[in-house]
């Protein structure tokens, strides 16, 4: 062990001192020509080295040069070279040179070989970054992720207060600990658009992303927050998925944000509680929880009335009548319709969860008539969402009357024809809307994607009716390439296999 050891030491000193020599002798005339020969392993390196030390350090001042460079930790050889014991130096330099060229690479290839070598060692490490900073797969039975706001100016002090109030606004929620939640918000960054939220729902499995801006002046900070309900949250309510934006004022000072000891901390809280009972209206709803959805959701219309000029809040009347709805308790849930439309009467989504109503009461005729409204408002306002999910809900009238025609003993073809070229219409809008929307973009709108598929779908039911089978399995077909709904699926191919 101690004979390893002290080769050990040999070695670093030997390499060591070769290496200063090397130094040395490359600010000398001619050292630089002489080190390269000795290096290169030819046989007049040896004499060439030994004659040019022994001109060299018979200058004293290139000499003392050279021991001034071994300094105090080189004592070995300072000896060597003080006393000009050159075949000594030779030596020692070629131990030291054969270390030299072990460690250090003297061929292009090489050098070659180690830059790619440290490409793709920091390639690997850059994608393991990347990879550790992308937000994670959610898998709770309900999933909130929560993006950096959006500050409203460049300066540092809103950014800190932006990212502070979203990490606030991620562990307020975190702790209440509601079961089946997940909450995310590390790694998400800013969502500056739908299309963004959309994205990210999709990507991670979220089902609420929460995100939108922060203005700061004078000490205040004022928050505007907004929803994006992802397609995958419930898509048998289609009025309610997509961006909603509660533009409310949770206006508070700025250290109430950045010192959770501030006591101003409990009137934002207070704030928060708002944004809170919706969510977990939103959770159990999900989970079809519909009593206790009903407790949070009147709880947030309670809260709601501390902000009587609070923009945007037709949205909580609009869930709440989508829970009465599921209740059965369709009185309340048009009253609730009827609120968010005193609010707001271009509200096209109040419209369509109207016609919903007046379906599932079996009042067709109302039912189209609140569809062509949302209809025309969402022409009106360009939201191509509105008028897919109208034409989608006609089109599914006109087919169900056309099955109760069907079914009568005397069919009257008059009407068939007329009921069956009214949901061909109306699902060829959809197909259309999802059609214009996909022309030459690079990704489809999955919202539209979703509506064209069950609109394939109805398309097909209306040609198996009329006794077309061949287009019924065509329509089938491509109602089948769109879906991604496991359930839908899985009724498309029911479909299909009666019809091979």
């Amino acid at each position: 062990m101690n004979t390893w050891l002290n080769r050990w030491r040999a070695f670093r000193g030997e390499l060591a001192f070769y290496r200063i020599l090397r130094d040395w002798a490359t600010q000398q005339e001619g050292g630089s020509t002489v080190m390269a020969e000795f290096e290169s392993d030819r046989q007049q390196g040896r004499s060439l080295l030994r004659h040019f030390l022994q001109t060299q350090l018979t200058d004293e001042i290139a000499r003392q040069e050279l021991i001034e460079a071994l300094g105090n930790r080189h004592n070995q050889f300072v000896n060597v070279v003080t006393n000009s014991q050159v075949g000594k130096i030779v030596n020692i330099a070629e131990a030291g040179a054969v270390y030299w060229k072990i460690t250090v690479f003297s061929s292009v290839r090489q050098v070659v070989a180690l830059v790619g070598m440290i490409v793709l060692v920091a390639a690997a490490l850059g994608a393991g970054v990347w990879y550790l900073n992308q937000p994670r797969q959610m898998t709770g039975a309900f999933n909130i992720a929560v993006a950096s706001f959006a500050p409203g100016d460049d300066s540092q002090e809103t950014k800190r207060i932006a990212a502070a109030f979203s990490q606030r606004l991620a562990q307020f929620l975190d702790a209440q600990q509601l079961p089946g939640v997940e909450v995310q918000h590390r790694h998400i960054g800013i969502i500056p658009s739908t299309i963004e939220a959309d994205a990210l729902a999709t990507r991670i499995n979220a089902h609420i992303v929460i995100y939108g801006s922060v203005l700061a002046e004078a000490g205040e900070a004022t928050v505007f927050p907004i929803f994006w309900v992802a397609d995958n949250f419930r898509p048998d309510v289609r009025e309610l998925n997509g961006e909603s934006r509660l533009t409310i004022p949770i206006t508070t000072t700025t250290r109430a944000i950045m010192e959770p000891s501030d006591p101003n901390i409990q009137a934002m809280e207070q704030r928060f509680d708002l944004l809170l009972e919706f969510t977990k209206a939103l959770v159990y709803l999900q989970s079809n929880q519909l009593l206790e959805a009903n407790q949070a959701i009147v709880l947030t219309l309670e809260r709601a009335e501390a902000y009587p000029d609070l923009p945007g809040q037709e949205i909580f009347y609009l869930f709440a009548s989508q829970i009465a709805r599921l209740r059965q308790d369709h009185e309340q849930a048009e009253q609730y319709v009827q609120a968010a439309l005193n609010l707001d009467s271009q509200y096209g989504r109040a419209y369509i969860a109207w016609a919903n109503i007046a379906y599932d009461r079996g009042d067709f005729y109302a039912a189209v008539q609140k569809y062509e409204l949302a209809q025309q408002i969402g022409e009106t306002n360009l939201d191509r969402y509105l008028p897919a999910k109208a034409s989608l809900g006609l089109a599914n009238i006109c087919s169900v009357e056309l099955q109760t025609v069907l079914r009568r003993d005397e069919v009257e073809i008059a009407a068939a024809n007329e009921l069956a070229e009214c949901a061909r219409t109306n699902y060829n809008q959809v197909i259309r809307y999802y059609a214009d929307q996909s022309t030459g973009a690079q990704h489809p709108n999955l919202i539209l994607q979703k509506l064209a598929a069950q609109a394939y779908y109805g398309m097909g039911l209306i040609y198996e009716a009329t006794q077309n089978q061949a287009l019924a399995k065509q329509m089938y077909e491509i109602a089948f390439t769109l879906a991604d709904d496991p359930t839908l699926r899985a009724t498309i191919q029911q479909q299909l296999d009666q019809v091979d």
